[in-house]
């Protein structure tokens, strides 16, 4: 399937699974040594360079806009001719979307690449292998369907009989029955409760005071740190399950306006009372929602910040989605990954401490916002319509049509001639006449049509960019999405890639040639120029320009 001479490296791809209710019995070390003698059994290279590995945590197969280094392999496949095959332990590893999946063996097709599964053994160069991929997949998304519903189904029935479900919160560890019991970092929870409670103390200087009493938090490995204002955020979005209940909503979700009192939040949040012990009382409880529902009305209120690139903006690097997020006061609002910069940074051989990856969101809306600013003179109007006129008269299929207008030429020259001998009269010769220069018109129409909608397009393009000046931000995040595809930025905020809307494309690139900058190639510009760079930088940003008359 492809030039083996050329094609000689095969990329690997492993990932910690997401399981909520056993352990992931594939490791991933495991996967990686099974995908290594594949790759060995076919002769393929791989190398440390063609690992790529989502283990941190648990990746879900479901969704690709959380695992950076499938985001990656999909990258590289696009630009690496030498990768011969994608090979995984198994399928589901690569994805349990049917949608995604078949996404992908698109791409692998295209870029003539195999893809090589250790547990099904299947080979993608036949219809018949491609055929039973795809029903594997679907059953593999069955599979995953049925295991959430099932996941669901146990968190419904463990809350029930009071079992708290989830991480095991801060201050607990569980007995051999599940319940959380409290331990040695109880009395930490108590005093952060307890200073919080009064009031008119943040916390970050809750965090300060549990450090300089010798409190240690515990992160994801399980090892004792410093406190942090995230971590003092942790407790008192728990305190539901510290005051003794199990909250019918995540802790990140409770909202202490929903109720004025502790028992009003309990019924609001839809709370059960727990079988684990409480580490605090009610009234305590009340304090400390009092407190942060009081912290949070003095909280000064940011306007709506409108995300003018959400659909369509892309990293040049990894090609995972951009989203707009709201950072610090100092930072404001921002464009990121999903999932953090720093795995797609190490993959580009990029250092995370000299390029953060992340964009202030006014700065590069600016940048688009001024790379789509066309403003069109009339004198370059006309040389546009003169120019797609003098190539549909050069179009060889029009030999026939040209060779019939000429015809009706010489006769209408004729006439003429002889009209003024005296060989036909005037009522004659303006009938004969009207009726030839009808056949002529219809003519000169059909050679002269645009071989695209030019006056709507141009029509569109005018009112678009003039909306994109003076309109709302809600109508330029509309208009933006309708003049562009796709926009890439690399991890320096520069623009890479800019793809135009279908409709554009052939209207751009006829301008684009028109264009000091551009390649006028045998087009000639009678009257002027486009003086404006932004046609020839969005050109130059769109990749290979539409070859004359494509639609």
């Amino acid at each position: 399937m492809g030039n083996h001479s050329t094609k000689h490296r095969a990329l690997l791809y492993v990932r910690k699974s997401m399981v909520r209710h056993r352990r992931d019995e594939i490791s991933p070390e495991r996967q990686l040594a099974a995908c290594r003698a594949a790759a060995e059994a076919h002769s393929w290279e791989a190398g440390e360079g063609e690992v790529y590995a989502d283990a941190e945590g648990h990746r879900s197969g479901r969704t690709e806009e959380h695992r950076p280094a499938w985001q990656a392999l999909k990258a590289r496949l696009a630009v690496d001719p030498t990768v011969a095959a994608v090979v995984v332990n198994s399928l589901d590893r690569g994805s349990r979307s049917p949608k995604d999946f078949f996404n992908f063996l698109d791409l692998i097709h295209r870029q003539g690449v195999e893809l090589v599964s250790v547990t099904e053994q299947f080979d993608t160069s036949t219809a018949i292998g491609r055929a039973f991929l795809a029903i594997l997949m679907v059953i593999a998304s069955l599979e995953s369907d049925l295991a959430s519903e099932r996941v669901l189904d146990t968190i419904a029935h463990l809350k029930s009989r009071g079992i708290h479900w989830g991480r095991t919160p801060f201050g607990y560890t569980r007995d051999e029955d599940a319940i959380p019991q409290p331990d040695d970092n109880a009395p930490a929870v108590r005093e952060c409760l307890a200073y919080y409670a009064p009031g008119g103390r943040g916390f970050s200087h809750v965090a300060e005071h549990l450090n300089n009493a010798g409190h240690r938090w515990r992160d994801l490995d399980g090892e004792p740190v410093p406190f942090d204002r995230y971590a003092v955020r942790s407790i008192i979005s728990n305190v539901l399950i510290y005051a003794g209940w199990i909250p019918g909503t995540r802790g990140k979700d409770l909202d202490p306006s929903k109720a004025e009192t502790f028992r009003e939040l309990v019924q609001a949040t839809g709370a059960l009372p727990g079988l684990h012990p409480p580490l605090c009382d009610e009234e305590l409880a009340e304090a400390v929602l009092l407190a942060r529902r009081r912290r949070r009305a003095l909280a000064p209120r940011r306007e709506r910040y409108v995300y003018l690139l959400t659909p369509i903006l892309y990293c040049a690097h990894c090609g995972q989605q951009l989203r707009g997020k709201w950072g610090s006061r100092q930072t404001g609002a921002r464009y990121c990954h999903y999932t953090g910069a720093r795995a797609c940074l190490e993959a580009a051989g990029l250092d995370p401490a000299e390029v953060s990856g992340t964009h202030p969101a006014g700065e590069l809306e600016e940048q688009v916002l001024g790379l789509l600013d066309i403003r069109l003179p009339p004198a370059v109007l006309a040389d546009l319509r003169q120019v797609l006129a003098a190539r549909m008269l050069a179009r060889p299929e029009n030999e026939e049509l040209q060779a019939r207008l000429g015809r009706l030429e010489g006769k209408l020259g004729r006439l003429r001639e002889l009209y003024l001998e005296g060989d036909i009269d005037r009522d004659e010769y303006a009938m004969t006449r009207a009726n030839l220069q009808a056949q002529a018109d219809e003519l000169r129409a059909e050679l002269g049509a645009a071989d695209y909608p030019l006056e709507a397009a141009l029509a569109r393009l005018g009112r678009m960019a003039g909306e994109l000046r003076a309109g709302t931000p809600e109508q330029k995040r509309r208009l933006l999405g309708l003049m562009l595809d796709r926009l890439e930025v690399n991890a320096w905020g520069e623009i890479t890639e800019a793809v135009p809307a279908e409709w554009a494309r052939p209207l751009l690139a006829d301008l684009g040639r028109l264009s000091d900058s551009g390649d006028p190639g045998d087009i000639k510009c009678p009257q002027g120029t486009l003086t404006s760079p932004n046609v020839a930088a969005l050109l130059s940003l769109s990749g290979p320009p539409v070859p004359p008359g494509a639609v």
